[in-house]
């Protein structure tokens, strides 16, 4: 469990250029002050398969925040996170390849 962590980007998973491989966690009430409140993507091509994404908030993308990369995401639950700025899922800032 990922849970009750805060940080300005990514509350509960940052991934900066790196592939990290994220497999059956739950990410549970983080709060990023600025965007990702559950897990922040830039660049990078990380591997998150099987996970639950759930009340995360954030100004910008409660849920995911992804800012490039091409991030893989499966049979993952991304549900009842919130963004005081945008929609609490998904935010992308630009172009990203997403296995989604």
């Amino acid at each position: 469990m990922i849970a009750f962590n805060t940080a300005q980007r990514g509350g509960g998973l940052f991934s900066s250029v790196n592939n990290p491989v994220v497999w059956n966690n739950l990410v549970f009430r983080n709060v990023a002050s600025a965007s990702g409140g559950g897990v922040y993507v830039e660049d990078g091509s990380p591997q998150i398969w099987h996970d639950t994404l759930y009340a995360n908030t954030a100004n910008t993308g409660g849920g995911v925040y992804l800012s490039g990369g091409s991030p893989w995401i499966s049979n993952t639950i991304v549900a009842g996170n919130a963004a005081t700025v945008t929609i609490g899922a998904f935010t992308a800032r630009r172009a990203v390849q997403a296995g989604l």
